[in-house]
């Protein structure tokens, strides 16, 4: 996934507090639409509060999604309507790039050119208007963020700076895979330990015997903690159902035993 957290196609309120993002997604996967410290896709009323983004690549902050918005049916009323990225706030937070190549926040459509940086003597708030303005212009024209202010924050890497146990990661590249029957899914499995944790973590999977035409295999039963990888492969019979369905991953190493769940979707 690429995120240290992505809230998608959520009508809210979702508030988040007292957390920290940190370090995500360093060089693994280049351009990757997720690639950030929080992610938000077609979201509203969405807040963050006293927390710390730190060092994520591309960005620690992506606004992602489809263009015009995503229909839903409001959960309170049964209404029809398009949801989109909106009513973000966010108060008291830490957010820092670590180089040149990390970007604050970085809007898909728009390749972050407009939210680079924050500083009141460089022109990079746009408007629906298309004029760029620094900070107190966009305050003026668009009469928000009246009591919005910029410094620089404290060093935020001392909350990110944390001393784990011995424990690991299970990771698969894909939360869903589309496929049609008579046709096969792949899934890209990887581990990663941390903490000093070492040795070799057992491989397997649930959820294909309960569906009718689908079986799986991996590529490898017994992968290392340190960077392991494997494939796993689901094959859809012709007379599979139609539908969505879950399928585990587990891995086990003495007895730390992680899982994750993807989706299958079979057409």
């Amino acid at each position: 996934m690429g995120s240290g957290a992505v809230i998608e196609k959520n009508e809210g309120p979702f508030a988040i507090s007292n957390s920290h993002f940190c370090s995500n997604d360093l060089g693994k996967k280049p351009n990757h639409q997720y690639q950030a410290g929080l992610t938000l896709r077609n979201s509203e009323l969405v807040s963050l509060k006293g927390s710390t983004l730190d060092n994520n690549e591309i960005s620690q902050i992506g606004v992602i999604g489809v263009k015009g918005g995503i229909q839903v049916n409001n959960w309170e009323t049964g209404q029809l309507y398009n949801l989109r990225t909106q009513n973000f706030t966010l108060e008291g937070n830490a957010i820092e790039g670590v180089g040149s190549t990390q970007q604050v926040f970085r809007d898909s459509y728009r390749g972050g050119t407009d939210w680079t940086t924050f500083q009141t003597t460089v022109s990079v708030f746009d408007v629906p208007i298309s004029q760029l303005h620094p900070f107190s212009g966009w305050q003026s024209v668009t009469g928000q963020d009246g009591l919005s202010s910029w410094s620089k924050p404290p060093d935020p890497t001392a909350a990110c700076s944390v001393t784990s146990g011995k424990d690991y990661w299970l990771l698969v590249d894909s939360p869903s895979q589309t496929v049609l029957r008579g046709g096969s899914a792949s899934f890209n499995v990887s581990l990663i330990a941390f903490g000093g944790l070492s040795g070799t973590a057992a491989l397997s999977f649930d959820g294909t015997k309960e569906v009718v035409g689908l079986s799986g295999s991996l590529s490898s039963t017994s992968v290392p903690l340190s960077s392991g990888v494997a494939t796993f492969v689901i094959k859809v019979a012709s007379g599979t159902p139609v539908g969505t369905y879950p399928v585990t991953l587990l891995a086990t190493s003495g007895s730390l035993t992680r899982r994750v769940t993807a989706s299958l979707v079979v057409q």
